[in-house]
């Protein structure tokens, strides 16, 4: 069972320790990249100290978290700009996930595996009817992506076909 008090501390270990590297000159952060990789450790503490256990709720609350700071950090990194009609497609595909970890990490029945994939699907919907996807134009990245790294797709391929015969 996690306790307050480990949350606190590791929290305060990790912002202490980031303030301290950030001070030094080390690495440079400010607030809201110490709060979403704050986001981020605590996620990943939730999960990973309750997995295999009972408590499925704090797996749900840590991938939740962690996909939480995973979202804020890449939209301040990169200078995002998220309209509000954004906010219930990523509720929902957050949610979909979160029951997806909980499904992989507490066993539980396949009831939160199709709960999960209808929660994604319905945040996915909801997305692309809200925006101005256009095929063409996501074809055109894809083959941009793939012609940059085609070497590491190979690379990867062979690892699965070498891992999978043994």
């Amino acid at each position: 069972m996690i306790k307050l008090n480990q949350i606190a501390g590791i929290l305060a270990g990790f912002i202490a320790l980031s303030l301290l590297l950030s001070l030094v000159g080390i690495i440079s952060f400010n607030f809201s990249e110490i709060l979403s990789y704050s986001l981020i450790v605590l996620g990943i503490y939730f999960v990973y100290s309750e997995a295999g256990g009972g408590n499925i709720i704090l797996v749900f609350v840590g991938a939740v978290t962690f996909l939480a700071g995973t979202y804020f950090r890449v939209v301040d990194y990169f200078n995002l700009k998220t309209n509000a009609g954004l906010i219930l497609p990523i509720i929902l595909m957050f949610s979909g996930a979160g029951l997806f970890i909980v499904y992989l990490a507490a066993n539980v029945k396949k009831n939160f595996l199709i709960l999960s994939i209808l929660l994604f699907a319905m945040g996915l919907t909801l997305m692309l009817a809200q925006s101005h996807f256009k095929i063409y134009s996501f074809l055109q990245s894809v083959l941009a992506v793939l012609n940059f790294l085609w070497p590491v797709i190979i690379i990867v391929v062979l690892i699965v076909l070498l891992v999978r015969n043994k």
